[in-house]
């Protein structure tokens, strides 16, 4: 795969970007990738990371941690934050 053959990793959604590393890392057990092959991997996977860490964030965000009373507990800190959203 030439450097111009390359998907834009941003408009790559989540399935296809699990795919493309997938597919590069296959492609890895059968030969040696070229630099920009395990470059534009290495890409790829951050972007994933970074991907997974901000929807887990956003998760969070979102639980709201109550007693057996069912009162809001959670923390004052968790509490602006989720003002800010």
């Amino acid at each position: 795969m030439s450097k111009n053959e390359f998907l834009s990793i941003e408009q790559l959604d989540e399935e296809s970007l699990v795919q493309e590393i997938n597919r590069l890392t296959k492609l890895s057990k059968i030969r040696t990738l070229t630099i920009e092959e395990a470059a534009y991997r290495e890409l790829l996977r951050e972007r994933f990371i970074k991907n997974f860490k901000e929807g887990l964030r956003s998760q969070l965000r979102t639980i709201k941690v109550v007693d057996s009373p069912g009162r809001d507990v959670s923390s004052q800190e968790k509490k602006e934050e989720n003002k800010k959203d």
